[in-house]
């Protein structure tokens, strides 16, 4: 199970919770943890883009620039759905006992 840190939970639970977040005001810190959770596959991102040819490979390439908005993906919806199984008291676990 990957485990994140404190910031990384308070953002995912943050987007989870807005269900679409804009991100064109995001500060620096917080944009780098979308970028975290972005490379988990755990969110669905907008990012502005453009295509470009590259002379090199005689191509057209897309270029990302800066994320727009992002939401939970469905890795994402199963990574909180494990946590809250994982973190669920045990229906045998009772504060108290007969």
């Amino acid at each position: 199970m990957i485990h994140l840190s404190r910031p990384q939970k308070q953002l995912f639970r943050k987007i989870y919770k807005a269900n679409t977040l804009d991100c064109s005001n995001m500060p620096e810190n917080q944009l780098e943890v979308v970028k975290f959770l972005d490379d988990l596959r755990f969110l669905n991102v907008n990012r502005e883009s453009s295509t470009q040819y590259n002379p090199n490979t005689g191509s057209l390439q897309t270029v990302y620039f800066e994320y727009t908005s992002v939401k939970i993906s469905e890795k994402g919806k199963s990574y909180i759905a494990d946590c809250l199984l994982y973190t669920s008291p045990s229906p045998r676990d009772s504060t108290s006992s007969r």
